[in-house]
């Protein structure tokens, strides 16, 4: 069945050389564009423009513009958003949002512009791009030692995929899962890209503040990247466990900033890629 997230096509299958017309079940991928406002207390506009552009699987919006903006250091609590809106098309789809942010935002817009900028025209080398996420002042992580199963490690990417129901009827999507120490599922968001499946996970968890409670795991069913780890870093998570390979970057910031990295999560074996003293063998 179609809903926001998901669209039927038509397919022809080929199987033991037979072709079978059958209908198909494909997730959506829509652009999403968001405008951030800045006002002096006179109510003269101090900053005014698309600020983000994206492709998303439509749904959870809100939590994946509140994700990104935290993990770039724009926003750092709930009272730096001034207001949210957002406008519907002709097609019925709600692609434009717009956020009012507090003055007090406004050095860290220019600052993330310029950040931007200077990626886009010479690029960003790895110790500059970890240089620049210790400028955006990240919270603090929990040093909690030996708390750690190993056993909820396999569980927890295996719930993972129990909880991906877009994944299990269209098999185009990314997963990100909010865990507790016991190895609870807390909250799953999937989104076909998996920085955006993050996104909306993390911006949920900064508007729920009975989320935010340490000793919180978050599971991925991609990669591990550096962007992925600047978004962990923001957010203040301990561990952070993916399913596939982190990148040689993603296990420097790891280190940089105490987050416990663990990959290539399988049935009987994963890899700790930093940190493995948050883990207990009780």
């Amino acid at each position: 069945m179609a809903t926001e997230s998901t669209r039927q096509f038509n397919k022809v299958c080929y199987q033991n050389g037979t072709l079978t017309k059958l209908r198909d079940e494909l997730i959506v991928e829509q652009p999403i564009a968001l405008i951030i406002n800045v006002y002096a207390s006179t109510g003269e506009s101090l900053f005014g423009q698309v600020y983000w552009i994206t492709l998303r699987t439509p749904g959870e919006d809100k939590y994946l513009f509140i994700g990104y903006l935290l993990s770039q250091g724009i926003i750092r609590s709930e009272d730096d958003i001034k207001a949210i809106s957002s406008e519907t098309n002709d097609q019925g789809n709600t692609n434009t949002w717009e956020v009012t942010l507090k003055q007090e935002c406004l050095a860290r817009l220019v600052a993330d512009n310029k950040a931007h900028s200077a990626s886009a025209s010479c690029g960003l080398c790895g110790s500059t791009s970890i240089k620049a996420l210790e400028l955006n002042n990240p919270p603090a992580v929990a040093i909690n030692l030996h708390w750690l199963k190993p056993e909820k490690v396999f569980a927890l990417a295996g719930q993972l995929t129990e909880h991906q129901n877009l994944f299990k009827l269209t098999g185009g999507v990314h997963g990100a899962a909010l865990c507790d120490r016991n190895g609870t599922v807390l909250k799953v968001f999937e989104d076909i890209g998996r920085h955006n499946a993050l996104d909306k996970l993390l911006g949920f968890r900064f508007l729920h503040k009975e989320m935010q409670s340490v000793q919180q795991i978050v599971v991925m069913s991609s990669r591990a990247s550096f962007d992925i780890l600047q978004k962990i870093v923001m957010s203040g998570i301990e561990v952070l466990i993916t399913i596939g390979a982190p990148s040689d970057l993603a296990v420097k910031t790891a280190q940089r900033f105490d987050v416990t990295l663990i990959g290539f999560v399988k049935k009987s074996s994963f890899n700790i890629y930093h940190d493995p003293a948050r883990l207990t063998d009780n």
